[in-house]
Order: C-alpha cells, then structure tokens, then sequence
C-alpha cells in the first residue's frame, strides 16, 4: 500500500499492518468464512485485533446490518445462508476491521442475475457511504462500465488504464484480449452500421432515451 512492498521475506509486522489497511473479500465467500455463528465469524477480524469480545461482536453486527443482513440470520451458521448472503457476511467481516481499501476478488461469481445486481448495489453504496478505495477483480464487462477507473490486465500486466468510457469503447483492443464491448454499445454500434443516429454509450438507460428519441422524429 502506497510505498510499501510485500515479498516472501516480509516481516509477520509488515504484513499485520497491511492487513489493517486493506481488506481481501474472496471469490468463494465459503473459503473465507469458518466460525459457527454470522456474527462471531464478522467479530473475528476486530477481535485479533485487540478488540474485546463484547465490542467485537457489536462492531460486528453494526457491519451486518450495514450490509443489508437480516438480523434474525445473526446467530445462524453462516454455512446455512445462501451465496449472497453468504458475501454480504464476507464483506462485512472485511468492514468490521475498518480498512481503507477493499479488493473484491470476482465478488459476484456464481450468483444469479438479481444477486449479482444486489451485491453491485451495496458495493457502490458502500464506497459511497465511507468514502474507501474499493478494488474489483472481474471479468464481467458489465461491472467494469461503473467503475471510476478501469485497469485492463493480460498475464498479470497492465495493458491499459483509464476512465470507462475510454478503455470499454476501444472493441479492437478488447477483442485482441478475448473480452467483448458492453451490451448497450454493441447495440448501438450495429444500429450505427444500419445508418441511424445513434451515439456511442455505455449506459442501457442512456441507449433506450435515444431510441425513444429517434422514434418520436420519425
């Protein structure tokens, strides 16, 4: 973080610091979570820490309920919730121990259209709400479009990086990387090929204006 710099020689102290700092939310929340309770499992991070165990788990559910979680899910085994139950407990264990980054690692992988749109909701909501630093991995071009900035890798190297619309609209590039244009510019460019006025966008919404537009000229 910042100038620091990690390696396999890293002190246990330097690491614990970092681990303060920035939060590691996994792709399979199952691989993260471990203690019988939701709420011991979000208390724990605080209380290696030095936090005591009451303080804890109160931290713990003011990070559930943060989340959006059902309090009546509080006592329950966090193996018996559903997937994105199951990641909403994940980035509140992560939130319990106040870092200033958090690094998503595929946060919406397996989920079901609606569970991924909820989990993009409360991501945004969150960064919102405490102004933190929040790093997404993932391969969904639909999620990258509202993002602040965009860092394009291949093979663990930076291909390119800059705002959305700069990265996502350049469907040369992607197509060389695998990876296709988002599914409101893809219909707009083959519109655009069929000789209507419609501008490049990234946004569905932006894309079904300038079509009702379009129809009421014609």
């Amino acid at each position: 973080m910042n100038d620091m710099r990690i390696s396999s020689e890293s002190s246990q102290k330097e690491l614990k610091d970092l681990r303060k700092k920035v939060g590691l939310v996994f792709q399979f929340p199952e691989s993260q979570l471990f203690a019988e309770t939701v709420v011991k499992d979000v208390a724990f991070g605080p209380q290696n820490f030095g936090v005591d165990q009451e303080s804890a788990e109160s931290i713990a559910k003011e990070k559930l309920r943060l989340v959006g979680l059902s309090e009546e899910l509080f006592e329950r085994s966090p193996f018996e919730l559903s997937g994105g139950q199951m990641r909403r407990v994940a980035i509140a264990g992560i939130l319990a121990m106040s870092p200033s980054i958090i690094i998503l690692d595929e946060a919406t992988s397996m989920l079901d259209p609606r569970g991924r749109k909820e989990i993009n909701e409360l991501v945004r909501e969150l960064k919102k709400q405490n102004n933190m630093t929040i790093i997404s991995i993932t391969h969904d071009i639909e999620e990258a479009k509202n993002a602040d900035r965009v860092i394009l890798l291949n093979k663990g190297e930076i291909v390119d990086c800059d705002k959305p619309q700069k990265i996502l609209t350049n469907e040369k590039l992607l197509k060389e990387l695998k990876l296709d244009i988002p599914f409101s510019l893809k219909i707009a460019r083959k519109l655009q090929k069929k000789g209507y006025q419609i501008k490049d966008t990234l946004d569905v919404e932006e894309l079904e204006k300038q079509l009702c537009q379009l129809h009421a000229k014609v």
